[in-house]
Formats: structure tokens, sequence, C-alpha cells
């Protein structure tokens, strides 16, 4: 926001929302910050 003349809070709300979702969100690939691990 320091550097932005904009007001760039929405879109730093949406990936925040977006890389909560790809870490409480199963995942069959162990990663580094992944998910939760998907069984099977």
């Amino acid at each position: 926001q320091q550097i932005s003349a904009e007001d760039i809070s929405a879109r730093v709300r949406y990936f925040g929302e977006v890389e909560a979702d790809l870490i409480l969100s199963p995942d069959r690939e162990f990663r580094f910050h992944s998910g939760v691990p998907a069984a099977g």
C-alpha cells in the first residue's frame, strides 16, 4: 500500500483467502505449506 496510489486492500484480502484455501484444503501431494494430506 505504501507504493500504490490505489487501495489494494481488496486484492490483499483476495490472495489471503486463496492462500487460506490452499493451506486448509486436502492435497494428494505433500508440499511445504500444502494442505491437509488427502486419504489414499
